[in-house]
């Protein structure tokens, strides 16, 4: 018997004395019937007992085979034999025993052999406790909206990056993406099953913020989800372009390369010796290794002498990228030329000589998706171009961040360094314990408390990273404890026999009681 109940059992009993002292002092004031005077008598500590009961009804033996658990959403009306538990986040109507996880309440109750489901399913923390028994699900309704999200968490400076992802229960509609200046930077429409993909881009280094909008077929406006970026300015891209004749495609290549912030040095010849662009330079091993991509015309190709085709080998050998623009077929002695340089078989995409990259790619007037108006598309596609061939660079990995993160939920960052951190949007710095159980992986569990962006200070890198708003993602996260509890439900483990186990009784036969028999004492009370 804990403190409350003896407090409540001590408050009864002080009420009842009271009660008996009540009616004895009325019986010698004004004589009653002696069977009125004993039934008042009785029902004093009668009404005491019972609502005592009511309050804190006596345990029950129930079979400890099944363990029924309510989560978020679950129905209140679902019947269920033997125990019955809910955790935090289901409906307060639920008529069950409260623990704080499922951990805690397998603990109380160490006989369980199998678990039923009831609801959206259990939350990150109760999975681990739920992977070792026999599962069954009953899940509530599906969610509505967004439920299948996917966006970079980070990206380069002048770089696109692409949000995708899938909408539920609402037909016919429409999602849009908004820039951290509230300016729409992409539209679609949803297709059959739901699923949309939008593209983006940032110019500025830092933190920043889009809004991805959904609406219905009604142009409701019915759900809106921040994507949040950690834009990078990483070193600029070092590229070097040979060119056999002044083209379109060199000049807004000029414009992306200036918009991600790359280092562009052009050799475009003109014909009859004449040589436009940059400074001129001598294609030797000292010079070619100052740049970490180059990129090539059909025209160039041909025009390069035997020691420069040489040296531009080697430099590929020792790292750099070598992307040749090709806009017609290629010729015997331009393939001669490309098997020279380590390309065998020129396929679209890449192949590794030494320590470097070379390929060739056909882009003959993608300059005219900047004219109509599809900048991202053509700063897309030279951005993974120079990506993919470009000279290594020798940054730091970062360490791995979930895509989303909400507070009070916990979240596993790996690839930690010793003593990293958290730096909370308060300035408030939070140690990280790095699990040894993860080995090389080196992770640690972060549980935020507050919404913002947070700043993960791991060995020499600092990462950005935003915790989201409980109210946001309401369907993502919904849809994530669905399939998360799904995918747990095909484990099949062997179930031991039913054993009995106690788990308290319901309090409304008890109060039905004491309410009958309270309003008897009122009714007899007031009787003339």
């Amino acid at each position: 018997m804990n403190q409350p109940q003896l407090l409540t059992l001590g408050i009864l009993i002080l009420a009842t004395v009271f009660g008996l002292l009540r009616c004895i002092l009325r019986q010698r004031r004004a004589p009653m019937s002696k069977l009125r005077f004993a039934f008042l008598l009785i029902a004093q500590p009668a009404l005491a007992a019972l609502l005592y009961l009511g309050l804190y009804p006596p345990p029950t033996a129930v079979t400890a085979d099944t363990l029924t658990v309510f989560t978020a959403e679950a129905p209140v009306s679902t019947p269920a034999k033997g125990l019955r538990i809910a955790l935090p986040e289901a409906p307060p109507a639920v008529q069950a025993q409260r623990f704080p996880d499922l951990a805690s309440a397998l603990r109380r109750f160490p006989n369980i052999s199998r678990l039923h489901i009831v609801g959206q399913g259990l939350e990150l923390r109760d999975l681990e406790a739920a992977k070792h028994r026999p599962l069954t699900f009953s899940p509530s309704a599906k969610p509505t909206g967004l439920i299948q999200l996917s966006a970079p968490r980070q990206v380069a400076i002048g770089n696109p990056f692409q949000v995708s992802g899938r909408v539920q229960g609402i037909a016919q509609g429409r999602v849009e993406l908004l820039t951290p200046a509230q300016q729409r930077a992409a539209e679609t429409r949803l297709t059959g099953n739901g699923a949309f993909t939008l593209s983006g881009g940032v110019k500025t280094a830092g933190l920043a913020v889009f809004q991805l909008r959904l609406f219905d077929a009604h142009n409701t406006l019915r759900e809106t989800f921040p994507i949040t970026l950690e834009v990078q300015a990483p070193p600029p891209l070092r590229i070097l372009v040979l060119a056999g004749a002044p083209t379109p495609e060199l000049k807004y290549l000029r414009r992306w390369a200036l918009d991600a912030g790359a280092t562009l040095h052009t050799r475009i010849s003109a014909g009859d010796g004449l040589i436009l662009g940059d400074a001129p330079l001598t294609l030797n091993i000292e010079t070619l290794n100052r740049f970490d991509a180059a990129l090539l015309d059909q025209r160039s190709l041909g025009t390069l002498s035997s020691n420069e085709l040489r040296n531009l080998k080697q430099s590929v050998e020792t790292g750099l990228g070598l992307l040749i623009r090709t806009e017609s077929p290629l010729t015997a002695g331009e393939r001669t030329r490309l098997r020279a340089l380590g390309l065998a078989q020129p396929s679209g995409t890449w192949q590794a000589v030494g320590r470097g990259r070379i390929t060739t790619v056909q882009a003959s007037d993608t300059y005219k998706q900047v004219l109509a108006g599809k900048s991202s598309q053509h700063a897309q596609f030279w951005s993974h171009a120079f990506t993919a061939i470009a000279r290594p660079g020798t940054q730091p990995e970062a360490p791995s961040i979930p895509a989303f993160i909400w507070p009070n939920v916990a979240a596993q960052l790996c690839g930690l360094a010793t003593n990293a951190g958290v730096i909370a949007p308060n300035n408030t710095q939070v140690p990280l314990a790095i699990d040894p159980a993860t080995g090389s992986r080196r992770c640690a569990a972060f549980w935020p408390t507050q919404p913002g962006w947070h700043q993960l200070k791991s060995g020499r890198t600092s990462t950005g990273f935003a915790v989201l708003n409980n109210e946001t993602g309401v369907a993502l996260r919904a849809q994530q404890r669905l399939d998360a509890t799904q995918a747990l439900v095909s484990a099949s483990f062997p179930v031991q026999a039913k054993r009995l186990t106690q788990q308290n009784g319901s309090p409304w036969p008890w109060l039905a009681l004491w309410l009958t028999l309270a309003s008897a004492v009122w009714w007899l009370e007031r009787r003339s």
